[in-house]
């Protein structure tokens, strides 16, 4: 019991302690001098906050970057893209280059000569008519009348063709003023005449005239004169005057002016004097090999 009493004292003068505790604590708030320190206090709480160590705040700000830098990483970046791009040109052209390479070997090989389409050949072949064999035929003494006759061809059809044909220098000729519509009238009835004469009738070349009196192939006298042999050489070496074969073109080449003049080709008065050309020519051409320039008019 004694025990129980002494702490009971204790807790009593605890008790009290604590109530005079706040009965001081409270008179010190609400006196004058209380409410004074009180003042004092606040108005000295900026600098305490400032003797605490400061906070170290995140920076949150946006970051900055280097201009230069970008200038930079963008001319890298470009200057990456165009080596890609010249790798990829190089490629290209490689490739390009590789695929000409072997359609140049695919190609077949070109002798260097390229041969225009001969215009009396296109007109045969509209015909069914061969170029070889036509002038094969002509060489032998036919006219291309007889020929395309004999192929079943209409010989006027065919007239009418080449007329067209050379025609279109008559136009050309018109259209760039150098002739007048008179002129080119009488140029195309002209030409009629000319083309549908030399159909029809037969013309043997010297050459041919030649190889019949000397009794040799046309082959074996066109290569004699390649190789440079006259037809007087030739002659002579089969043993036949040079003079035979003189006359003997002299003959055909007169008889085809005349058939001229009688197509109204070449007028009456002309003939006399073409005549006195056909025998200076013709005796030039056997003897040394040359062709005037108004033999090689005629033969056009």
């Amino acid at each position: 019991m004694i025990v129980l009493r002494k702490y009971y004292v204790l807790e009593i003068l605890l008790a009290v302690i604590a109530v005079v505790s706040l009965a001081t604590a409270v008179y010190n708030t609400f006196s004058p001098s209380g409410v004074a320190e009180t003042a004092v206090v606040a108005s000295n709480a900026p600098a305490l906050v400032a003797e605490q160590s400061p906070i170290e705040l995140q920076d949150v700000s946006p970051p900055i970057f280097d201009e230069d830098e970008d200038e930079e990483d963008e001319a890298n970046e470009n200057l990456s893209f165009n080596e890609d791009i010249d790798e990829a040109d190089d490629t290209n052209a490689n490739e390009f280059e590789d695929d000409a390479d072997e359609s140049e070997e695919n190609e077949p090989e070109d002798d260097g000569e390229e041969e225009d389409e001969d215009p009396f050949a296109l007109v045969l072949s509209q015909f069914g008519l061969e170029v070889d064999t036509v002038d094969e035929q002509r060489l032998q003494g036919h006219s291309l009348a007889e020929i395309a006759q004999a192929q079943g061809v209409d010989v006027q059809a065919l007239i009418n063709e080449l007329v067209k044909l050379e025609e279109q220098y008559i136009q050309e000729e018109l259209q760039a003023g150098e002739l007048s519509a008179a002129d080119a009238e009488g140029e195309r009835q002209f030409l009629a005449n000319e083309i549908a004469f030399w159909v029809n009738t037969p013309y043997l070349e010297p050459e041919i005239i030649a190889a019949q009196v000397l009794g040799l192939d046309l082959e074996a006298v066109w290569d004699a004169l390649e190789s440079g042999q006259t037809l007087a050489t030739l002659a002579q070496s089969q043993g036949v005057e040079p003079q035979a074969v003189i006359d003997a073109i002299i003959v055909s080449e007169i008889s085809n002016v005349r058939e001229m003049v009688k197509a109204d080709l070449i007028g009456a008065s002309e003939l006399n004097e073409l005549e006195a050309e056909i025998l200076q020519s013709t005796e030039s051409f056997v003897m040394n090999g040359e062709i005037s320039e108004d033999e090689e008019d005629f033969d056009e």
